[in-house]
């Protein structure tokens, strides 16, 4: 188990991994100790889904209470690393310690877990109960970080795509994307112009078949395009709130290690 250790502590993951499987397989009394520190190294690795599952074989040996509440606050870290409120949550529900450092994490991931899963009126209600009792707390730009945080969750990605389809490019517009609006726009007016040229001087049977190919590549594909970049803009500025939602409670928290570090 020593090597298992040393090999974790020289950030050889994968290689830790296999010491401590070893050493668990020779000795049952390093149950614990080795699957913790496969759940570390999995953790490491960015392999949230085992270092889960391990934190689980974990919590199923015999332990004391004090070790379960800190394996269960771990897994309830590492479903919010791996976008998995839902499974967050079932975890939160199974926290029963009433004292203050444990509700403090309780409502902190309780705050994410809501806001991961677009109900702001809950995260916002869990991050206030965190902190209402803190020097500098200033509910007006919480309030109005999730303001803007349902208001980004109401747009929808389809009136871009509609407005593409009206006018190629404005869906990009709308959007923010300037030089995908531009690049459309040109585009489509370029074909526009030669199939409007096509018709006066050739069969428009022969106008449709020959340009439905560029038709579909430049006209469809912009508003699908438009689409897209709509819900790219979505994402971003949903990420960006969600980093600005962690830097309100680090900044109130002052100092936030206690509850920061564990994220």
């Amino acid at each position: 188990m020593c090597l298992a250790e040393k090999r974790y502590a020289e950030g050889c993951y994968a290689t830790a991994i296999t010491e401590a499987r070893r050493a668990v397989f020779f000795n049952d009394s390093l149950r614990i100790r080795g699957n913790l520190l496969i759940a570390d190294c999995y953790m490491k690795m960015g392999s949230y889904r085992e270092a889960i599952r391990y934190l689980s074989l974990v919590a199923g040996q015999e332990c004391s209470d004090s070790l379960k509440q800190e394996i269960c606050l771990r897994k309830i870290n590492l479903h919010l690393r791996d976008q998995q409120p839902a499974y967050a949550l079932i975890e939160l529900s199974n926290l029963n310690d009433t004292s203050p450092a444990v509700r403090n994490r309780k409502n902190f991931y309780s705050a994410l877990a809501y806001y991961q899963i677009r109900d702001y009126a809950m995260s916002e209600l869990f991050a206030d109960r965190l902190l209402r009792d803190m020097p500098g707390y200033d509910t007006v730009t919480l309030h109005r970080l999730f303001s803007r945080a349902l208001k980004n969750s109401e747009r929808s990605p389809f009136f871009p795509a509609f407005s593409s389809a009206i006018l190629p490019g404005s869906g990009q517009l709308i959007a923010g994307f300037y030089r995908d609006a531009a690049n459309s726009f040109l585009l489509n007016a370029a074909m526009g112009t030669i199939t409007w040229i096509s018709f006066l001087r050739l069969h428009p049977l022969d106008v449709v078949l020959a340009l439905f190919p560029y038709v579909r590549r430049y006209y469809l594909s912009g508003i699908m395009n438009a689409r897209a970049l709509a819900v790219q803009k979505k994402e971003k500025t949903d990420l960006r709130l969600y980093n600005q939602l962690l830097d309100c409670i680090d900044q109130t928290l002052n100092p936030p290690k206690t509850i920061m570090n564990s994220l």
